[in-house]
């Protein structure tokens, strides 16, 4: 379809991927990543067996994709398919003259509008309403393959959902093709496929009488989340421009924000500072959830923001943000009611921290969570030590000897964060402190916010009372402390990290062995928060770690200098 309405392999990546609410890879970077020899197998398969199908010439296998296998351009595998990486650039394929070059970057102001827009089906619907080039595409290409899937119902499923969970599994989409009808309106889908010419299937006016493909009482329900369903219900709380505080029934409340990559910044904080007052004024609710539809539940603090405060110099503002992070999430945690944290896929850096505050954490089996702060040229400056510090220190089996030697878990959390350590699941999350063996694990990410509910729920129910402050933080001191510094010694002497990694180390070790702690007494919580925003407002002041935060910022890389 794009060669016949003359659009290039870059301009209809840039269409198809995340302004639509599907990935990066989009069409043609897909096609090259899962072959284009196994894509014409299954294309050439579903010809030869569909002999009734009333779009069966679509599975007839292009011949650009037929002159690429010949020449054994088969995609990424072979180094070359509709894209090829030569040197740091990618060249896209001209499918005029089969040759490959470096294509400009397609300019759509749809396109730019749908990216900005968090919610899909709104998305979309600035697509399927836009005047340019990108909208004429999404409508030849959108609306037919809704059709096409309303048309195989009975054939290759039974029910709307599994052809949805099919399409949102299989290739990660956002919404599959009847949520998406239902979003948009399947009247509204109707009138807008009849504008294109497009036959409209005979259970598309069935569905429409009915109020939606989901609407039949007898079919699956559909998948949006609690959060989905309380915001398309506007069952909005509070909101504000990056935060908002729904109703998910039954006296609980789920705290969702919304900045890019989910960032935590001073904007989400004082959100959640509004959340916690009401959720704490309110005798008619039980607690809260935190979670969020993203792709990623958090991927740190918002560097930018530390950036300009270090840059200005303007150490007042930056130890203020340290200071007000740590005291919202110790508040959280010191509600008497729970807060249970469901996090999923990456959780990093402060969005660690968040869900560290947590009473109790339901995460997603899918888990990339680390305190990665040390590649910014940073220690975690939102309570982080403290809490994983005291994850470890719980499991010590005399926990109130002062006698029995708590360095080897010690340094276990300075090796976590000071490696900047990423776990791949939530059970290594398990093992590595992350979460605690009563934490919950969902192995479906449709359920992670449900299932978190449920928690908050039976947590009020058996008599929840707030955590007290921990009394095993029986820290080393300095003597610990030298103990992590000679071998931080000796790994710059190997080579094994630079001077300003060892710098970074000395200042974590403080933290982590508290200060100087005569060893023999727990340390104060409010003590190792104190060294840790110290630690961290030094460290904002090193040239070296200013540079980290501009490189990272600048190519999404860590630096070590």
């Amino acid at each position: 379809k794009s060669i016949e309405l003359g659009y290039s392999v870059a301009e209809v990546d840039a269409i198809t991927g995340p302004a639509m609410g599907r990935p990066s890879s989009a069409t043609y970077n897909t096609a090259d990543l899962v072959g284009l020899d196994t894509l014409a197998h299954v294309a050439q398969n579903c010809l030869d067996n569909l002999p009734n199908d009333e779009d069966r010439a679509l599975f007839e296998v292009p011949a650009v994709v037929k002159t690429l296998i010949a020449e054994k351009r088969t995609g990424r595998k072979a180094g070359a398919g509709f894209y090829k990486k030569v040197g740091a650039d990618i060249l896209a394929l001209d499918f005029a003259t089969g040759d490959y070059q470096k294509a400009p970057k397609p300019d759509f102001p749809s396109v730019k509008a749908a990216k900005k827009e968090e919610d899909v089906p709104k998305k979309i619907g600035l697509l399927l309403a836009a005047d340019d080039r990108a909208g004429k595409f999404v409508r030849a290409c959108l609306l037919r393959s809704l059709a096409y899937s309303a048309n195989r119902l009975g054939e290759i499923a039974d029910d709307v959902r599994s052809v949805d969970d099919a399409m949102r599994w299989g290739f990660n989409w956002d919404l599959g093709p009847f949520e998406l009808w239902d979003a948009l309106g399947v009247g509204k889908v109707i009138e807008l496929m009849q504008a294109e010419g497009i036959a409209i299937p005979a259970r598309a006016a069935d569905a429409a009488k009915k109020g939606g493909w989901y609407a039949d009482a007898g079919a699956p329900a559909g998948r949006p989340s609690p959060l989905q369903k309380a915001k398309s219900s506007g069952a909005i709380l509070d909101k504000t421009h990056c935060t908002r505080l729904v109703d998910l029934g039954d006296g609980v409340v789920g705290f969702d924000f919304f900045t890019k990559m989910n960032a935590l910044d001073d904007g989400v904080i004082k959100g959640l500072q509004k959340s916690l007052d009401l959720l704490e004024a309110r005798s008619d609710l039980k607690g809260m959830v935190i979670s969020n539809d993203a792709t990623n539940f958090s991927v740190g603090a918002n560097l930018m923001l530390i950036m300009m405060g270090i840059m200005q110099k303007n150490w007042t503002q930056v130890e203020a943000m340290s200071k007000d992070f740590q005291d919202t999430f110790l508040r959280m945690r010191k509600l008497p009611k729970p807060v249970v944290a469901a996090p999923y896929n990456m959780t990093l850096g402060g969005g660690c921290e968040i869900c560290l505050g947590a009473d109790a954490i339901r995460a997603h089996a899918e888990l990339y969570m680390g305190l990665v702060e040390v590649g910014v040229g940073l220690i975690p400056g939102a309570g982080g030590t403290l809490e994983l510090l005291k994850r470890r220190l719980e499991v010590v089996p005399l926990r109130n000897d002062i006698t029995f030697d708590r360095m080897p878990y010690v340094q276990d959390v300075f090796m976590s964060i000071g490696m900047a350590k990423v776990v791949t699941s939530a059970f290594e999350a398990k093992d590595a402190g992350f979460l605690r063996a009563s934490d919950g694990i969902s192995f479906n990410r449709d359920n992670l916010v449900a299932d978190a509910k449920a928690d908050v729920i039976h947590l009020a129910a058996t008599g929840y009372a707030p955590p007290r402050d921990s009394d095993t933080l029986i820290l080393p001191g300095r003597s610990g402390a030298a103990v992590l510094e000679a071998g931080l010694y000796a790994m710059e002497v190997a080579g094994q990290i630079s001077a300003h990694d060892r710098h970074i180390g000395k200042k974590l070790a403080r933290v982590l062995t508290g200060g100087d702690t005569d060893g023999r007494t727990a340390v104060a919580e409010q003590t190792i928060l104190d060294l840790e925003r110290e630690a961290f407002l030094s460290l904002c002041g090193e040239q070296k770690t200013l540079e980290r935060i501009q490189h990272m910022l600048n190519t999404g890389k860590p630096l070590r200098n």
